[in-house]
């Protein structure tokens, strides 16, 4: 495995480019200390051969990610080049692949639908309010420092998929979990502030106890 491969690269529809433009911004402590390395058809220069830079920042990726939005998935460059680049690297074991429902569409019936989201597929970016949104792109930052981290790791040691990797990404996939479950739980206990309907209040009681349990066993 070639320790060429050191740099993030983030797959979107131009139409998404606002997500990725947030998602920059809030990378960047972590390329500004050289944690991570990130690389999007916006580094392409004036002049250059914009289809060899993506082939070849394809090689060079240590992890991929992909924001998945119905126009993602309408674009046969995406589609057809970078995804399946991306996939079959992943499957190599050369590459983390991420992926983030960045607006609702049928990802089910794609690739990716058999692949851990990034974070939580319950609602995309798209349907949260401004705050969620930071919250949600910073646990998508942290997903690709730690798979960063530890496909860098492997690369190093030659070893693949070894046990501190492997913790790190577990240790990782927990955080994430209680991150949604917390958001989740704190939206419920907002909207039963809110309503009045005895039967939806039942409801959003039964909701927190349940959000409350899955919180304490994945603690």
């Amino acid at each position: 495995m070639s320790l060429q491969r050191d740099q993030v690269f983030i797959c979107y529809s131009r139409i998404d480019d606002p997500w990725r433009r947030r998602i920059n911004a809030t990378l960047a402590p972590l390329l500004r200390s050289g944690t991570v390395k990130k690389w999007d058809d916006h580094d392409i220069l004036p002049g250059s051969d914009w289809r060899h830079e993506i082939d070849r920042a394809l090689t060079d990726a240590a992890v991929g990610l992909c924001l998945v939005s119905a126009d993602a998935l309408a674009s046969d460059f995406i589609m057809r080049i970078e995804l399946p680049a991306l996939l079959a690297a992943a499957e190599r074991g050369e590459l983390r692949l991420l992926w983030v429902l960045a607006r609702d569409c049928l990802w089910q019936e794609t690739p990716l639908a058999r692949l851990q989201a990034a974070i939580c597929t319950d609602r995309a970016l798209a349907a949260m309010s401004d705050s969620e949104q930071d919250s949600a792109i910073a646990r998508i930052c942290l997903a690709i420092r730690d798979a960063y981290s530890a496909q860098r790791e492997a690369e190093t040691s030659g070893s693949g998929f070894g046990p501190a990797s492997r913790e790190l990404v577990i240790r990782a996939a927990r955080e994430r979990i209680l991150a949604d479950l917390t958001q989740d739980l704190a939206a419920a206990v907002r909207q039963l502030g809110e309503t009045l309907d005895d039967g939806q209040r039942t409801h959003l009681e039964r909701q927190i106890s349940k959000l409350e349990a899955e919180i304490r066993r994945a603690n």
